[in-house]
C-alpha cells in the first residue's frame, strides 16, 4: 500500500482489515500516514 506503484483496495476489505484489529477507518488511514 505504502510503495509509489498504484494499489487499490476496495473499501470493504479495508473495512474488515481494520473491524479485526478493532480499529476506526481513520485511524487505519492515520497509521497508514505515519
Amino acid at each position: 500500500m505504502k510503495s509509489k506503484e498504484a494499489y487499490r483496495v476496495p473499501v470493504e476489505t479495508l473495512f474488515r482489515i481494520c473491524e479485526a484489529r478493532k480499529l476506526s477507518l481513520s485511524d487505519f488511514f492515520k497509521l497508514i500516514n505515519e
